[in-house]
């Protein structure tokens, strides 16, 4: 019994680490600015978007992982939650066009702005998947 729960456990942890891997890889392939290079410069405004960005995928992947019924079914929302995530980047970017801008430049008011919209559509998108 402890042994099934074991494997459970991490069967749905290696799943939730990598969807959110992928999805931190996909999303750095679309962004026009190059994250890593930016990060080991020390530029903030890439950190604090990439961290929105981050908790905005984990969010809905936490719920889903409460909710799952299946290791497929965790699979699905991890999916949905990425397009979701990504939808949003798109929405946001095309409203604020120089968000790549004072990203790149270290500017943190819509880098900011950015990751806390990211952070509360993750939150929005994991109460749409509870019951």
């Amino acid at each position: 019994m402890l042994m099934t729960a074991l494997q459970n456990f991490a069967a749905y942890l290696l799943i939730a680490v990598a969807a959110t891997a992928l999805f931190m890889l996909l999303y750095a392939m679309i962004t026009p600015y190059r994250e890593r290079e930016l990060l080991r410069q020390g530029n903030v405004a890439a950190g604090v978007s990439l961290s929105g960005v981050m908790l905005g995928f984990a969010l809905p992947i936490a719920s889903a992982l409460m909710h799952s019924v299946s290791l497929t079914d965790l699979s699905i929302w991890a999916l949905v939650a990425g397009i979701v995530q990504l939808l949003g980047y798109y929405a946001f970017r095309w409203i604020f066009r120089e968000l790549r801008a004072q990203i790149e430049a270290g500017q943190l008011a819509l880098p900011l702005l950015y990751a806390a919209t990211a952070v509360c559509l993750g939150l929005l998108n994991a109460a749409a998947m509870s019951d």
